[in-house]
């Protein structure tokens, strides 16, 4: 009985060691560190010549710092884009993916399609199109109250 059972481990320990490569001879692998959604922020409005304040700011008022937050409207991630935006963007947007919620993925596409708007239109009208989208830019309380959110956030940023 004894036999079989050794047997039998030993025959199980050579499989293993078979199949598994040495531990030791390994390479170690190193994760990049990762990043924090300002960093993120940051870099990309470094890239895209923004004041990372900006940014900084639309992502705390859209989404509260990327804390996973969807609008009644479908807008989703960090940048809180629209589907059809993200895609027009270059995001893939669909049942079974959802580029918005990779923060990283949604801060590089909402710097540069917001960095576009402000360079095009100015800070506040910029600021507006980026809120209610191309077609529906208007004077409406709403807009107004988020284009001096923004403006309140950026100025506690810069100090």
């Amino acid at each position: 009985m004894f036999t079989r059972c050794f047997s039998i481990a030993c025959f199980i320990v050579s499989t293993y060691m078979f199949f598994v490569p040495n531990i030791a001879k390994a390479p170690l692998i190193y994760f990049p560190k990762v990043k924090t959604w300002e960093e993120i922020a940051d870099q990309y409005s470094e890239l895209y010549k923004l004041n990372p304040c900006i940014m900084r700011a639309v992502i705390k008022v859209e989404s509260d710092g990327c804390n996973g937050k969807k609008s009644k409207a479908g807008a989703a991630g960090c940048t809180q884009l629209m589907p059809a935006t993200a895609r027009a963007l270059g995001l893939k947007v669909d049942a079974g993916r959802d580029d918005r919620e990779i923060p990283e993925d949604a801060i590089a596409v909402g710097t540069k399609h917001l960095a576009g708007l402000i360079h095009k239109q100015g800070l506040i009208l910029g600021l507006k199109i980026y809120n209610a989208g191309p077609l529906r830019v208007d004077m409406t309380a709403e807009n107004r109250a988020y284009a001096n959110k923004v403006i309140s956030e950026i100025a506690r940023c810069i100090g």
